[in-house]
C-alpha cells in the first residue's frame, strides 16, 4: 500500500485577512498622525492668541493707568489751579492767559490730549485751545457732575452728535489746598483713542492674513465695537451686533464667555478666538483668527499623511503578493517533490515485484 501526503493549498482568504489587517494598521497610523498634528497646530494657535490677548490687555491697562496718573497729577497740582484762579480774577492779563495756553499746548504736543477748555466755577467757558469746538450736552453734564462731586471724571469711549469721532472726555476740578471745599475752575479735555490706544488694538505682532483684535462692550441689547475693524472701516462706536446672534464670538464674550471661544465673527466666518476682560472697564478684548488660516498648515500634513499611507498600502500589497507567491511556489515545489518521491516508490515496488516473479 502506497502512503500519500495531502498538501494544503494556500488559502486566498488568509491572504485577504492579512492584507486587511495591514490596511487597518496603516489607516490607523495615518489618521492618528493627522489628528495629532491637527491638535498640536490648534493648541499652538490657542496659546498664541492667549499670549497676544494677555499682552494687549496689559498694555491697555498700562495706557489707561498712564492717563489716570496724568489726571491725578493735574488734579493734585496747586500751581496750575492758582494760575487759573489768577487768570479768572483778571481775564485781561495777557501773560497769565499765555501761560495757560502754553501749558495746554504742552499736553497736545506730547499727544496726550486733544481739545482743551477752561471753565470757571459756574461752568462758563473762559478759554479753549485752538480749533476746539463747542461742547455738547454730554460734556456739560459731566462738568456739572464734577462741580458737585469735586472729583475728576474719565469718561468711556463715546460719540456725540456735535463730535462725530470716537473720543474720551476728561473733566478735572481745579481745587486750591487752602480752599478744598470750593472749585476754582474746571479743566475739560477731549482725548482721541489715536493717542496710543488704537495702536495697541489695531496692530498684530506676527504675519497673518486674517487675525485681528477687537475691543467691544455691551450696549443695551447689542454688542458695540469700539475700534475700526480689519474688514470694515469707520466702525468705531458705530457698528453693533444684536445679542440674539449668540453664535457670534463678540456676543459670547459680553455674555460672560472667557478664554478660548469658537464661533463666527462679525462677517459670519468661523474663527478661533480668545476673550479677556479689561480690568476696571466694561471693555472686552478679543483676539481672533480665521479657522481656515489655522488649518492651512494641515493641508501639508494631510498630503504627507496621505502620501505616506498610499506608499505604505502599495508596500503592503507588494509584501502580501510576495508572501502569496512564496506560499504558492513552496506548495508547488513540495507537490513536485511528493510526486517524485511517489514515482520513486512506485519504481522500487515494481522492481521488487519483478525480482520475486523471476525467483
Amino acid at each position: 500500500m502506497i502512503k500519500t501526503t495531502t498538501l494544503a493549498v494556500p488559502s486566498p482568504f488568509k491572504l485577504f485577512a492579512i492584507f486587511m489587517l495591514l490596511l487597518i494598521i496603516i489607516i490607523f497610523i495615518g489618521v492618528g498622525y493627522f489628528l495629532v498634528q491637527k491638535n498640536y497646530i490648534v493648541q499652538n494657535e490657542q496659546h498664541k492668541l492667549a499670549a497676544i490677548a494677555d499682552f494687549r490687555v496689559a498694555r491697555i491697562v498700562w495706557w489707561r493707568n498712564e492717563r489716570l496718573n496724568h489726571i491725578e497729577y493735574i488734579y493734585n497740582n496747586p500751581l496750575f489751579a492758582r494760575l487759573v484762579k489768577a487768570f479768572l480774577e483778571n481775564p485781561d492779563n495777557a501773560e497769565k492767559k499765555q501761560d495757560i495756553e502754553t501749558w495746554l499746548k504742552s499736553l497736545q504736543a506730547h499727544n496726550l490730549f486733544a481739545d482743551s477748555y477752561i471753565f470757571d466755577a459756574k461752568g462758563r467757558k473762559v478759554l479753549a485751545s485752538k480749533n476746539a469746538g463747542e461742547l455738547g450736552v454730554h460734556a456739560k453734564e459731566l462738568i456739572a457732575q464734577v462741580l458737585v462731586n469735586r472729583m475728576p471724571v474719565f469718561s468711556d469711549l463715546h460719540i456725540v452728535p456735535n463730535v462725530n469721532f470716537a473720543h474720551f472726555d476728561i473733566v478735572i476740578p481745579l481745587i486750591l489746598p487752602e480752599a478744598p471745599e470750593a472749585v476754582t475752575g474746571i479743566l475739560f479735555m477731549r482725548m482721541k483713542p489715536q493717542s496710543g490706544l488704537s495702536e495697541l488694538i489695531q496692530s498684530w505682532p506676527t504675519p497673518s492674513l486674517t487675525a485681528e483684535t477687537l475691543l467691544v462692550r455691551r450696549d443695551e441689547d447689542s454688542v458695540l465695537f469700539l475700534n475700526d475693524l480689519r474688514y470694515r472701516k469707520d466702525t468705531a462706536l458705530k457698528f453693533r451686533i444684536p445679542l440674539k446672534n449668540d453664535d457670534v464670538i463678540a456676543v459670547k464674550a459680553v455674555n460672560g464667555a472667557t478664554g478660548i471661544i469658537k464661533g463666527v465673527d462679525y462677517r459670519g466666518v468661523p474663527v478661533l478666538a480668545v476673550a479677556r476682560k479689561i480690568p476696571d472697564t466694561p471693555w472686552i478684548m478679543i483676539a481672533k483668527i480665521d479657522k481656515k488660516e489655522i488649518y492651512t498648515p494641515l493641508r501639508e500634513e494631510a498630503w504627507i499623511a496621505g502620501a505616506s499611507m498610499f506608499f505604505l498600502i502599495i508596500g503592503a500589497v507588494a509584501a502580501v503578493r510576495f508572501w502569496w507567491w512564496r506560499q504558492r511556489t513552496g506548495f508547488y515545489l513540495e507537490l513536485d517533490e511528493e510526486r517524485k518521491h511517489s514515482e520513486e516508490r512506485v519504481r522500487q515496488l515494481a522492481s521488487v515485484g519483478m525480482f520475486q516473479k523471476v525467483l
